[in-house]
């Protein structure tokens, strides 16, 4: 998903696919799901806004003000 050109991750989906992809299960498919996570949550990439996840973080604000 983008958003004025930046691309948006969604950290829950991302850790998803990559446990599906290696195929695992249990407590390796939960450590790897949290690492994942918390590593988007912590980097550069835009996650979008809390509020409203499709727009990034300066088009929120600006419709946030627009009101």
């Amino acid at each position: 998903m983008s958003c004025c050109g930046t691309l948006i991750v969604d950290p829950e989906a991302l850790a998803k696919a990559t446990v599906s992809h290696y195929k695992l299960r249990g407590k390796r498919a939960e450590k790897l799901r949290e690492e994942i996570e918390d590593t988007v949550r912590s980097s550069g990439f835009e996650i979008g806004s809390w509020d409203n996840p499709s727009l990034c973080g300066y088009c929120d604000y600006r419709m946030s003000k627009d009101d």
